[in-house]
């Protein structure tokens, strides 16, 4: 399992993603003492689960670290939500009829 953001630049439909799906798991993920919810979208390829996180904080123009301005303010956020939700990830994500679960 791969597990990235799923960053759009500032666009809703990124063609980087056309073929990932929704995998209708939202998850509450606990982070700086706050939960967030998140999304997740799948893609099969090549023998490969891609595990997309979606989250409103991936989807802004520039680079994944900041933009003309400057790195963006809550990076530290954003990159400790990624790491919580690629842990989850395996856990509850339905990937193939079933999760990876705890041995992985």
């Amino acid at each position: 399992m791969v597990v990235s953001p799923r960053y759009s630049n500032g666009s809703p439909s990124d063609k980087r993603f056309a073929n990932a799906v929704d995998v209708g798991c939202p998850t509450k993920i606990y982070c700086f003492s706050i939960v967030k919810e998140v999304s997740f979208f799948h893609e099969y390829r090549e023998g490969v689960d891609w595990v997309f996180v979606d989250h409103p904080s991936y989807h802004r123009p520039g680079t994944p670290y900041g933009d003309i301005h400057g790195a963006f303010d809550d990076n530290q956020f954003r990159f400790t939500l990624l790491c919580h939700a690629a842990c989850e990830a395996p856990l509850v994500l339905p990937l193939g009829g079933f999760s990876y679960g705890e041995k992985c």
